[in-house]
Parts: C-alpha cells; sequence; structure tokens
C-alpha cells in the first residue's frame, strides 16, 4: 500500500472518529431526557431533643421514566440521602434494576430514625421557625450509578438528582396538608468507553523520507479536523446570536395578596403576572420543553411553578400567565428590612420572577442544539384587593445563557 493511501486512509479514520463523537453526544443528550420525579411525601415525625438527636419519620415514593426508544438503561445502584439545611441526616440503597424503552419506574423509600445535629445558631433559628408552622424544607438527593450500551459503544453515567420539597408534619389535626415540590434537578457526569483501533504505519527504510510523510499526513488530517470544528463553531455562534435575538417581557401583573406575620417570617401571598416571549426568527421554530418560575422578594425565593411546555413558531409573540399563591417562610435580610417598611407603607412592592428554561430550535425539519438559557424579570406592582391590574413598572428582563 502506497504512503498516500495511507495518508487517504488515515484522515478518513479522523472523520470517522469525528463523526463517533458527534453521534456520543448525540447519545448523551438522549440519556439526559431521564426525569425525575417525586409523586408523594409524608412526614409523621421530625423534632429536635434537648441532646440535638434529629428524630424522624419520612416516606417517599419517586417515578423514574426512560421516554427513549432506543435503548434502555441498567441502574447498578441508587443512593438516597435526605438533608435538612445542607446537613444529611439518614440515606438508604436499592437494589439494580433494569428499565426498559419508554419504561417507568416506581421507587419507595422509607427514613425512619434518629440523627446527631449540629446546628448552628442560624440554622436552629430557621429550623424555629419552619417547627412554628410545621412545614419543613427538605432536600432529597439521589446518586445513580447507570449504563447504557448500544453496538460496540458503552455509556456510564454517574449523575446526581437533587430534589427540594417543602413537607408539612402530618398528625391528626394537620393531615390534609400536602407536600409542595420546589424541584428536581439532575447533575450529570459521563465516562465514555469506545474500542479505539490503532494503526501501525511503520515502513523498514527510508525513514526520513517515511517520517516527512507522516508529518505531512498528520498536518492535513490536523487541518481537515481544525476545518470541522471551526465550522460547527461558526453554526454554534450563529444559533447563539440567534436565541440571543429572543425578547422576554412582562405586560402585566396583579397582586392581590402579600403580607407578613410572625414577625415578618410568615409570607402570604397572591400573585399573578403576564409575560410575552417574542421569537423574531424567519425560519427557527422553538420547542419549551420546560419552563421554571420562581417568584422572588428581596433575594428570597417564596414560591415556584412549572408552566405548560409549548412550541412556538417563527416570528410569533406567545403570552404565558404565571400565578403564584400560598404562604412559605421567608427570612428577609436585614440589610433589606427598611425597603420592605418602606414598600409596606406605599403599598408598592418590588418583585422579581426568575426562570429556569430548556429550549430546542427547529430548522426545517430538523431539531437540534437543547439551550438552557436563565431569565430575570424584575417590576413593581401595588396590592389591590379589587383584582384588577394596576400594573405600574416593568423594570426590564436579563436573558443569561
Amino acid at each position: 500500500m502506497s504512503r498516500t493511501k495511507k495518508c487517504i486512509i488515515f484522515t478518513i479514520v479522523i472523520i470517522v472518529l469525528i463523526l463517533i463523537s458527534l453521534f456520543i453526544l448525540w447519545l448523551m443528550t438522549m440519556t439526559r431526557k431521564l426525569k425525575f420525579q417525586v409523586n408523594n411525601a409524608n412526614l409523621t415525625q421530625f423534632n429536635l431533643t434537648d441532646d440535638s438527636q434529629l428524630l424522624f419519620q419520612l416516606s417517599l415514593n419517586m417515578t423514574v421514566k426512560n421516554p427513549n426508544r432506543g435503548f434502555g438503561v441498567f441502574f447498578d445502584s441508587i443512593e438516597v440521602a435526605v438533608l435538612y439545611q445542607g446537613i444529611k441526616f439518614s440515606n438508604v440503597s436499592l437494589s439494580p434494576f433494569y428499565q426498559g424503552q419508554e419504561g417507568k419506574s416506581s421507587l419507595n423509600f422509607r427514613f425512619d430514625g434518629q440523627q446527631l445535629m449540629n446546628l448552628d445558631a442560624k440554622q436552629l433559628a430557621v429550623f424555629t421557625l419552619e417547627q412554628l408552622v410545621d412545614i419543613f424544607s427538605i432536600k432529597v438527593e439521589l446518586r445513580l450509578h447507570m449504563r447504557v450500551k448500544i453496538g460496540f459503544i458503552r455509556i456510564k453515567l454517574n449523575p446526581k438528582v437533587r430534589c427540594g420539597l417543602n413537607l408539612p408534619l402530618i398528625s391528626h389535626e394537620r393531615s390534609l396538608f400536602r407536600f409542595r415540590i420546589i424541584g428536581c434537578f439532575t447533575l450529570d457526569k459521563f465516562s465514555i468507553y469506545l474500542f479505539i483501533f490503532q494503526f501501525n504505519i511503520i515502513p523498514k527504510k527510508k525513514k526520513l523520507l517515511t517520517m516527512a510523510r507522516s508529518i505531512w499526513c498528520l498536518l492535513i488530517s490536523v487541518i481537515i479536523a481544525f476545518a470541522i470544528s471551526f465550522g460547527g463553531s461558526l453554526l454554534i455562534l450563529w444559533l447563539i446570536f440567534i436565541t440571543n435575538k429572543i425578547k422576554f417581557d412582562v405586560t402585566d401583573a396583579i397582586l392581590t395578596q402579600f403580607n407578613f406575620t410572625n414577625n415578618d417570617t410568615q409570607l402570604h401571598y397572591n400573585l399573578g403576572v403576564f409575560f410575552t416571549i417574542r421569537n423574531p426568527n424567519k425560519q427557527i421554530g422553538i420547542y419549551y420543553d420546560t419552563i421554571e418560575a420562581t417568584a422572588m422578594y428581596k433575594g428570597q425565593n417564596f414560591d415556584t411553578r412549572l408552566l405548560t411546555p409549548f412550541y412556538q413558531g417563527s416570528r410569533t409573540t406567545s403570552l404565558l400567565k404565571g400565578r403564584f399563591q400560598g404562604q412559605r417562610v421567608v427570612v428577609i435580610p436585614n440589610n433589606t428590612v427598611s425597603e420592605l417598611k418602606s414598600e409596606k407603607l406605599s403599598g408598592v412592592y418590588s418583585i422579581e420572577v426568575k426562570f429556569r428554561l430548556s429550549w430546542r430550535l427547529k430548522l426545517g425539519l430538523y431539531k437540534f442544539i437543547r439551550v438552557r438559557p436563565k431569565v430575570g424579570c424584575g417590576f413593581q406592582v401595588p396590592l389591590t384587593s379589587s383584582g384588577t391590574s394596576s400594573f405600574q413598572n416593568a423594570i426590564g428582563c436579563d436573558v443569561d445563557y
């Protein structure tokens, strides 16, 4: 075989490896579609003794859904830990299992016992406030070891799933209170293993000429790989430029309840927010797969809602509504207490709504590149008892990619 043919074969191998890498990235995108959901939670005991021992009884029911049609998932191990204010107080492990294509599995956990909790003064104050209303903020963390195998490609995933819960303490007097899900988020860690073939092209004679040809062959391969990477980078930059044109605006807001009780620690609220999303692009459509809206006051979250997913065509404007209603323990920072008093007197409150989105772009028949921007919108809205709009001032929306 001539040196030129070997150079061509080597170049083809480089291109094939690049295509395989793109295929692996596609597989990563598919595996990220695994959905974790908390369906039910019961907290029947949660109290501290005089010697800082936490006595607890908690049961959880979760579902994990694999929407992919091309492959199943082996769950080799699932370690579940529950945390209060960042401190782990119990953990359990589940047996391995296999989940088929488009499968849905139910997971049940029970945590029962006691644990020493060394809470500092601030954490103890938060516990005391939550104990007054018998609603505790608890986080559930799942450490997973999973495998996906397609042909000669094996992908090992070690994701962490974190779910935030607001759990009422269930008793005979308060048996009708339901838990509230703050949200479940997945942090992925991938380990990819491929069978890579090594090509040995070492001639016996004319070593200098062979070395020069090998360097030339390597240089051509690097140029081709660089050209492909550069073209892909230009495409990504163009798509980022396209998505930067998408505009978010708050058009209206209605605030019918916003008052603090229990020494300004328990917030009761009823807020409706209307906002628009404008897609000015002529050829790009957008699938909004996830829209998570979080209402904030003075930097403190007081409610989170999931809005309905939808598709937005090119050159269209969509109107969405977020409704936040309920009560929540909100600890106002000391440096903003004066602002709270001033806004109570004026009856006009400065509120911020932050959005965590996950969308896909559509160009022609192709759906590609998943974008996860964060959008923050600030506005001032007066408190009204009539339920009619008296929206005054929208500070604006910032999009962060």
